[in-house]
């Protein structure tokens, strides 16, 4: 994925349902695991903000990718770095 591959930085949760659909789309969570393990989108992979440079290499380029978590300047940094894979 590119840069000019990003369409949005965010979505509504109806975009998001419509999506989850689509069993290319791969949600990405980021927040805590114990935040994950509260409440989380089905099927959605949980990766901790602090291990996601770590691990984007497990996600598939090929996939749309979905991250969501509780918007801090943070986790928006990371939406943009996985958008520019």
């Amino acid at each position: 994925m590119s840069q000019g591959d990003l369409v949005n930085l965010s979505i509504s949760p109806a975009e998001a349902h419509e999506l989850q659909k689509d069993s290319r789309t791969t949600f990405l969570d980021v927040r805590s695991p114990q935040d994950f393990t509260q409440r989380h989108i089905i099927g959605a992979i949980n990766v901790p903000i602090n291990q996601v440079e770590d691990s984007i290499g497990l996600l598939s380029k090929e996939r749309p990718i979905i991250v969501y978590c509780d918007i801090t300047p943070d986790e928006r940094s990371i939406s943009m770095y996985v958008a520019q894979l």
